[in-house]
Order: C-alpha cells, then sequence, then structure tokens
C-alpha cells in the first residue's frame, strides 16, 4: 500500500472516529436538554439588546393618564409622604440600612418593590424595609411598633390567616418538642404527611387541617 493510501486511511479513520465522538456528544445533548437550564443562558446573549427604562418622576406621575389636577396633587404629595415615612419608621429603615449589603433578599426586595420603570425615582425617595414583629389578623407591626394591613400578598394573611397559622404552628410544635430537630431519624407525623399528601395528589378527597 503507497504513501497516499495510509494517508487516505488515516484520515478516513480520523473523521470516522470524529463522527462517533461527535454523534455521542449530539446525543448527550439532545438527551440531557429537558433538564437544561435554557433561559439561563438564552437571558445571557439578549440582555444586551434590552435597555434600561427609567420613568422621570413626571411620567410616574402621568403614567395611568391622569389629568392635570391629580398630577398636580401628586406632585405636591409625594414629596410630603417621602418626609413622613422615615419619621414614623426609623428604626425599621435603620435596621435594613444595616443589613443591606450582608443580605441579598434585602436587595432583591428594594429591586422588586416597584414596576422597574418606577425604581429609580422610588427609591431615590424612600429608603424602607419591611421588617415586622407581631401580626394580628389581617395586620402586621413594625419594628417601630406602627400597625398596618398586610398588602403585600404574605402567605399567611392570603391561604389561611396569620391566626390559623399560629395555632398549627403550635399544634406541630406540641406534637414533636420532645423530639427536636433531629437530622436522619424520623418521626411518625411524616408517614401521616406522606399519606395526605398522596390523597390529595390523586384528588381523592380534600382534606383541610384542624
Amino acid at each position: 500500500m503507497g504513501l497516499d493510501a495510509w494517508l487516505l486511511s488515516g484520515l478516513v479513520v480520523c473523521v470516522v472516529v470524529g463522527a462517533i465522538c461527535a454523534s455521542r456528544k449530539l446525543l448527550e445533548v439532545l438527551l440531557t436538554l429537558p433538564a437544561a437550564a435554557l433561559m439561563r443562558a438564552v437571558s445571557r446573549r439578549v440582555s444586551h439588546w434590552v435597555k434600561v427604562r427609567d420613568y422621570t418622576e413626571d411620567e410616574i406621575l402621568r403614567a395611568d393618564g391622569a389629568g392635570e389636577p391629580w398630577v398636580e396633587r401628586r406632585r405636591e404629595a409625594l414629596p410630603r409622604l417621602a418626609s413622613t415615612l422615615p419619621q414614623q419608621h426609623a428604626q425599621s429603615i435603620a435596621w435594613g440600612t444595616a443589613i443591606r449589603e450582608s443580605f441579598s433578599d434585602r436587595r432583591f426586595t428594594d429591586a422588586c418593590r416597584v414596576p422597574f420603570p418606577f425604581n429609580r425615582v422610588i427609591r431615590e425617595k424612600f429608603k424602607l424595609c419591611s421588617v415586622v414583629t407581631a401580626s394580628q389578623g389581617p395586620r402586621l407591626r413594625d419594628l417601630d411598633g406602627n400597625w398596618a394591613i398586610d398588602v403585600s400578598g404574605a402567605y399567611g394573611v392570603n391561604v389561611a390567616g396569620f391566626d390559623r397559622y399560629k395555632e398549627w404552628i403550635q399544634k406541630g410544635w406540641d406534637r414533636v418538642k420532645h423530639l427536636g430537630p433531629v437530622l436522619g431519624p424520623l418521626h411518625p407525623v411524616v408517614g401521616e404527611n406522606i399519606a395526605r399528601l398522596k390523597t390529595l395528589s390523586r384528588g381523592r378527597s380534600r382534606w383541610v387541617p384542624h
């Protein structure tokens, strides 16, 4: 066999091996595609196309198409509110400011408190922090002792009410307080939870905790 034939044979072998490796890699990608976090990769690629859109204060005051009399009333009320809130919630604001750089959830809440076009102006005017110490019915008490109705969508008030959750927490603690937070061994209540969850998932009944 001549030199050219050996070279051709080697080239064919390389192409075949490369094709096999590429096929295996492609098959692996296809099989794992449903589990891949594609949104994260795609969002990085398109993020440079999406520009930040910050409303000016005047645009915020007119965002809902309000007439001039209402816009003027809002223009007067906004700085008044910005000066009143720090006086009423001084301890809560100080506490939130102290932990802000050490607690990512605090920064995330700041970024998502209002629709993003409103964010820059609102953050400049208001430095708020929702830190609460007690609940009563649909109301929450902040660090400064102020009570306010919870309109933020908290699980407790929306699903069953804070007071009902307190009852369930107390009943749960009464059942497991002699064991404590043991890791590994299971408390018998786990079996009850599994049975109830399986019943609910099959739709055979609607179990309501008492």
